[in-house]
């Protein structure tokens, strides 16, 4: 059986995560696409609540179907914000 996976992953000055958002059947890719893109418009609201001017460097973008990212330069090495998002296809017994 095939499943795809979405898994996110951030990376700040203070922390480093990995976290499975989901897991979906085979025919159910759109679905992945669509969480993705709506946990990727979370964050970015989040964040414009938090700090309204924030901006997004705009390099991180979509790329395709099945990843996106946003990202932020710090100032200095090791100072940077990126979140991003990636649905993986697995094979499972």
């Amino acid at each position: 059986m095939v499943v795809y996976v979405l898994v996110h992953h951030c990376d700040t000055p203070d922390v480093e995560t990995l976290d499975v958002i989901g897991v979906y059947g085979e025919e159910h890719f759109d679905m992945a696409h669509t969480d993705m893109i709506k946990e990727r418009d979370r964050v970015i609201e989040e964040f414009k609540s938090i700090w309204p001017d924030w901006e997004w460097d705009e390099d991180m973008c979509d790329e395709g179907n099945t990843y996106a990212s946003l990202g932020k330069m710090g100032i200095g090495f090791c100072n940077d914000t990126i979140y991003t998002w990636e649905i993986v296809k697995r094979k499972v017994a």
